[in-house]
């Protein structure tokens, strides 16, 4: 991600039932993008779920916005893995990033361990690798900092400074997500911060500081400016308002005025 640029990810889940409907979602978003003045300061990646990456690619032509899945396998290359998708396989189907350790994933069972691999191998395969942490709850003794700290130590290990330029961190609060409130700025900025000293701590400060940190839980357009502006983040990770093409339009716009 260039200095200086907001990067705001739509994740589709597991939507829509056709890609009729995601094909109307690029469209509208391709449009919306070349009506807005400020979107040289955004960059946009969508992750569709990987039945309609292709068709997604197909669609978003030579505009200028990146594909991405939701999710890689913990195993390598190809082979006898029914049901699972490589990260080098995504990669050579067009994919530009990969959503690691989403909540949603960590609550199917997927462990930190297996985080850290997909890490590694994203990065192997020249993918970006935007590393979902956060908390399930959130108690006044402050426990909530050491279990981030865990998570994040945890999902960047092995990862060298060489490869920072591909990862991304997007905290995402599961207490937050789908509530009817995303988390509060000024909650948030205490918790960027906390994630930026861990990152500078272990990698110097020039390196750590680059890395770009998102938010995701609850995002909308009546929360985005807030967050971004002062909740000291550089992006956010949209759920379901990724799917809604003009409250995604209107959540790019008002990030890159943020």
């Amino acid at each position: 991600m260039k200095k200086g640029k907001k990067l705001i990810v739509g994740n589709w889940k597991m939507n829509p039932a056709a890609f009729a409907e995601g094909k109307g979602l690029i469209l509208a978003l391709k449009k919306g993008m070349m009506r807005m003045k400020t979107a040289k300061g955004v960059e946009i990646v969508v992750c569709p779920p990987n039945i309609y990456l292709r068709d997604v690619i197909k669609t978003i032509g030579k505009a200028k916005i990146s594909a991405g899945v939701q999710d890689i396998s913990v195993f390598d290359g190809v082979g006898s893995k029914t049901g699972s998708t490589s990260a080098i396989m995504s990669k050579n189907s067009g994919a530009k990033v990969a959503i690691i350790g989403h909540s949603e994933r960590r609550q199917a069972g997927e462990t930190d361990a297996e985080v850290n691999k997909k890490v590694l191998l994203a990065l192997a395969a020249g993918l970006r690798a935007i590393v979902c942490i956060g908390e399930k709850e959130r108690h006044s003794n402050g426990d909530y900092l050491q279990f981030i700290r865990t998570q994040i130590s945890l999902a960047l290990e092995k990862v060298e400074k060489k490869d920072l330029a591909n990862i991304v961190i997007a905290y995402e609060p599961v207490w937050a997500i789908g509530a009817k409130e995303a988390m509060t700025p000024h909650d948030l900025h205490q918790m960027s911060l906390y994630i930026r000293k861990m990152l500078i701590e272990t990698y110097g400060a020039d390196a750590g500081a680059a890395i770009p940190v998102l938010y995701g839980g609850s995002v909308s357009p009546e929360n985005a400016l807030g967050i971004v502006r002062d909740g000291a983040v550089d992006g956010l990770l949209v759920g379901r308002d990724s799917l809604n093409a003009a409250n995604f339009i209107e959540i790019v716009r008002l990030s890159s005025i943020a």
